[in-house]
């Protein structure tokens, strides 16, 4: 974080640094390096990182923050698959054990949350990516679940129930009634 505060305050100060004599605190090649990275935190990483506030938001959060990064290739082809490789770093919160905590992030459109449900009651293979790749560009959480987020649901103490009733529950229902 203090990287990122730093390099926000060398653009704030950028008038003020070119006022000093040349390479006092960076040198001309550093200049649009600073400020294409300024745009990256401003643009895509900020928003990412001060909204996940709770962990059952972070997956829904991670999985939106891929697909911007996805986008913003067409912007920064330096930047987007540095940042893209450094999520793939930290991607626990898309593993199975971890998915069934988005069914109950205000985040998570209802629509997500059955899919993401009737994916993990379907007892769905292991056998998917294990590491980010261009395929999660169109990616869901529900493409994700596997057996291992029965594990996550046992660690939580989450009822598999929950997933499957519907009486009572309006639009917090996880899953249609077949």
């Amino acid at each position: 974080m203090a990287k990122l505060l730093y390099t926000l305050k060398l653009a704030l100060m950028k008038q003020h640094i070119a006022l000093l004599p040349q390479g006092t605190i960076t040198t001309r090649q550093q200049v649009p390096k600073i400020r294409a990275f300024v745009i990256f935190i401003t643009h895509i990483y900020a928003k990412w990182w001060l909204t996940c506030e709770k962990s059952v938001d972070a997956a829904w959060n991670d999985l939106t923050l891929y697909h911007h990064l996805q986008a913003y290739k067409a912007v920064d082809e330096g930047i987007a698959p540095s940042a893209i490789k450094a999520l793939e770093r930290h991607r626990w919160y898309l593993i199975g054990e971890m998915l069934p905590l988005a069914l109950f992030s205000s985040k998570v459109p209802n629509e997500d949350k059955r899919a993401l449900a009737s994916a993990i009651l379907e007892h769905k293979p292991a056998d998917l990516p294990m590491h980010l790749s261009s395929a999660l560009a169109t990616t869901s959480l529900a493409d994700l679940a596997n057996k291992d987020c029965w594990f996550g649901m046992h660690q939580l103490h989450i009822d598999p129930e929950f997933m499957s009733r519907c009486e009572g529950m309006g639009d917090q229902c996880c899953v249609k009634k077949k």
